[in-house]
């Protein structure tokens, strides 16, 4: 076992899990310990690996739940859903212009997915109505009826996932960020796969075009969305990989993503923001 500045935190038995001491490394004023051929090792009762495990669980609860300092870039789990709050984590000048690095969703595919997901939770909830007062959807054909089932229960999986991942943050008492929201975020984006595929599942008999060109209303609105967020992606790409950019340009994308912040309230912001209230 390595040592670093985390030991601090833990007993001297879980310190000295390095194996036998090492002769040719020796204690000394500079290194005292360095548990290495350490006396209070030798004397100590080594925790077993699940033992060691469970230790390094605890204290790392221990320690993550007494972090009472806030962090001008931390954001509550209500605005992860927004992408309400990036996080900074560089810049340098070059020249006339300036390189930033954030950790930030690009928010026309973020807020996209979120939408979508939504979508998918009230077709899930209509489903459930549906069956709870013995009205089941009519289906087209078998197909239709096959697909229906099959995203209802990968949706029904997806949205019990995503409560799973979020909702424990809300007793989080310490500063959090964005990036904890990035497994949230994952479901949410297959979560919008699904309602796409639910809400242009007719669309797929829909042809356009003739010979060659005929393509389904549904490959073409796929491709449409794809170009949309490739283009999109395309603009914030320089927030996200320090691309040299001129200020005032570089100040107007930074906007777009700062757009739901309030620094005072993240919780009370958003929804102010939602709201359109100042």
């Amino acid at each position: 076992m390595l040592t670093g500045p985390g030991d601090k935190f833990h007993a001297v038995n879980f310190r000295c899990m390095h194996g036998p001491p090492d002769p040719l490394k020796p204690p000394s004023e500079a290194d005292p310990c360095a548990y290495q051929g350490c006396k209070a090792c030798e004397k100590a009762e080594v925790p077993s690996m699940l033992q060691a495990i469970w230790i390094l669980n605890k204290e790392m609860l221990s320690a993550n739940a007494h972090i009472k300092t806030g962090h001008s870039f931390g954001s509550g789990y209500l605005s992860w859903p927004l992408n309400s709050q990036p996080v900074f984590y560089w810049q340098q000048t070059q020249k006339a212009q300036w390189c930033k690095i954030y950790m930030a969703g690009n928010p026309v595919i973020w807020r996209g997915a979120l939408l979508l997901c939504g979508v998918m939770v009230l077709l899930l909830f209509h489903h459930l109505a549906s069956v709870w007062m013995a009205m089941p959807p009519r289906y087209g054909s078998p197909q239709m009826m096959a697909t229906h089932r099959r995203f209802m229960l990968n949706g029904w999986l997806l949205f019990i996932g995503y409560l799973v991942a979020w909702l424990p943050f809300a007793f989080v008492e310490r500063v959090a960020f964005l990036y904890h929201y990035i497994p949230p975020l994952l479901l949410t984006f297959l979560g919008g796969g699904i309602a796409f595929d639910l809400l242009t599942v007719r669309l797929a008999t829909l042809r356009l075009g003739r010979g060659r060109f005929c393509v389904s209303a549904r490959n073409l609105l796929s491709l449409g969305m794809i170009c949309v967020c490739a283009a999109s992606s395309w603009y914030f790409a320089p927030l996200f990989l320090g691309l040299p950019m001129a200020p005032v340009e570089q100040g107007k994308r930074v906007k777009l993503l700062d757009t739901w912040i309030d620094p005072k309230n993240h919780h009370i912001g958003m929804l102010r923001d939602f709201l359109g209230q100042k």
